[in-house]
């Protein structure tokens, strides 16, 4: 998962060697050009770093989500400056699951609040939401948790729609595209039960990506039936 930090310079987190989670920066310039080294790089985790999702939390502070050491959900934060330098050790670490994470999808909520969508326990669909301050430090334990698909919960992506409203794309039920939307508070409480669900794809859909395209208008592109690329458009009234 890549994400820009400033200027030219970009930051790669991803499953590397050993299976270990592993943080690289880059430099592109503005006519593409990628610079033939790598800016600095960082191993944040020695045992397990799989599905890794890199955020931005505000200055020079960086979140990452991925599943970690036990198959378990975790948390950490880091340091990038302006020049693609990673700050060793990271700032901060939290468990967020404590018995299974795969496939973390993270988003803003409001203010020092973070919204994680992923495959939890039994393989369902769970959304927990965390405080992150500017400064990198996260609170000990999740604000909030609800398991917004009881059956199946694979490949979340969340996104906001508007305000508290959220939309989680997913392979749910029969590995079937699900689109799920959810209100989620700006003290990072989120409201149950979801508000609205849909069956975009009635025979099978993995790895969804959902993206605003303008007004109440969103598409999700994925991997559909006989395994090829799929994309579709939506309404989501706000």
């Amino acid at each position: 998962d890549i994400v820009p930090v400033a200027g030219s310079y970009y930051a790669i987190a991803y499953r590397g060697p050993g299976n270990d989670g592993w943080l690289k920066t880059v430099q592109i310039a503005s006519d593409g050009q990628i610079t033939n080294a790598v800016v600095d790089s960082l191993e944040f985790d020695t045992n397990n770093g799989l599905d890794p999702d890199i955020f931005p939390i505000g200055g020079d502070i960086f979140g990452i989500a991925y599943s970690g050491p036990g198959t378990d959900g975790w948390l950490k934060t880091v340091q990038i400056d302006s020049a693609g330098n990673i700050a060793n050790p990271q700032i901060d670490t939290l468990e967020y699951d404590t018995s299974y994470s795969l496939r973390p999808s993270v988003v803003p909520v409001s203010g020092d609040y973070y919204a994680i969508a992923y495959r939890g326990p039994g393989s369902d669909g769970w959304l927990k939401t965390v405080e992150i301050q500017t400064d990198g430090q996260i609170s000990g334990l999740p604000i909030s948790s609800f398991e917004f698909d009881t059956n199946t919960g694979l490949e979340p992506h969340i996104i906001n729609l508007s305000g508290s409203y959220f939309a989680i794309a997913y392979s749910g039920p029969g590995t079937d595209g699900w689109l799920t939307t959810i209100e989620i508070s700006a003290s990072g409480q989120i409201v149950t039960p979801v508000i609205e669900t849909l069956e975009f794809d009635t025979v099978y859909a993995y790895h969804p990506r959902i993206a605003p395209v303008a007004g109440d208008v969103f598409a999700i592109a994925y991997r559909g039936p006989g395994n090829d690329g799929w994309l579709k458009t939506i309404g989501i009234s706000p």
